[in-house]
């Protein structure tokens, strides 16, 4: 092989192989985009929901062991704040609904701390916003559905001791059309 030969094989292995390692990191960096991206989402739903609980926020929860399984400390901390929510009785003490808040701010620490938030502390995630008029709303909404509860077992316990048929009576056949 004369050196000019040498010399364009070597550039075109040098192309060939600068395209694949591009294509290597570029499919990695990638990745590792959409999974801080999820990490990051999760984060953020549960840190705006601080103050109450929705569908939103139970759904990041139940994502943390997936979406976070790199991070023992925060699958930890997740599992203390898990445990924390299971509240026995009807209404929770106050002992349970402090443990709850200590665990939340925990877990979210945790959270800042594994994707490289600098700074945040306890006292960044210990103050969130929550007007009255939306605790007023949630109030309602509950006393309502309390109401809504009685009234309908009240109905059902009314119903039950009187032995009304049921409709449409079984003993009958439908009229045939003239």
């Amino acid at each position: 092989m004369t050196p000019i030969q040498t010399i364009i094989t070597s550039l075109v292995t040098s192309v060939i192989m600068f395209t694949i390692g591009f294509f290597v990191v570029n499919v990695w960096y990638q990745n590792w985009k959409e999974k801080r991206a999820a990490k990051i989402f999760v984060f953020t739903q549960i840190l705006s929901a601080q103050a109450f609980m929705d569908y939103a926020k139970v759904k990041a929860l139940n994502s943390i062991e997936i979406v976070f399984h790199d991070a023992k400390d925060v699958i930890d901390a997740w599992h203390n704040y898990r445990s924390a929510l299971i509240i026995k009785g009807d209404k929770p003490t106050d002992q349970e609904v402090e443990a709850v808040k200590k665990t939340e701010k925990l877990l979210l620490e945790k959270m800042a701390k594994h994707l490289k938030y600098k700074n945040i502390t306890w006292d960044t995630v210990d103050t969130p916003y929550y007007p009255n008029w939306i605790a007023e709303e949630e109030e309602s909404k509950r006393t309502l559905n309390q109401f809504a509860t009685k009234a309908n077992k009240m109905m059902d316990s009314q119903f039950a001791g009187n032995n009304m048929p049921s409709f449409p009576p079984q003993n009958r056949r439908p009229r045939k059309g003239k």
